[in-house]
């Protein structure tokens, strides 16, 4: 029971996660991306105890929104200016 517990607090956090990261993107390819990935591995978390197979959408799914929020930052830092060199 307690690892169903844990399995919504992940999905949880991957959600607000996915939220805030979408909230400033500029990239409206990394927002589907990011919150079809996040979708696609809350599902996968929450059947793997009925298709053990699952976990491997879930695995999937988490590579894709590692990626995916790399991106992001990467997309996001270039669009901001260092002025603490002026």
């Amino acid at each position: 029971m307690l690892w169903h517990a844990l399995d919504y607090v992940f999905i949880l956090i991957a959600l607000f996660a996915v939220y805030s990261a979408t909230k400033k993107a500029h990239s409206k390819g990394i927002k589907i991306t990011l919150w079809s990935a996040v979708i696609v591995f809350s599902i996968g978390v929450l059947l793997h105890d009925w298709k053990p197979e699952m976990i491997f959408v879930s695995l999937a799914a988490s590579f894709v929104l590692v990626i995916g929020h790399y991106l992001n930052w990467k997309q996001h830092g270039a669009c901001e200016v260092d002025h603490s060199h002026s």
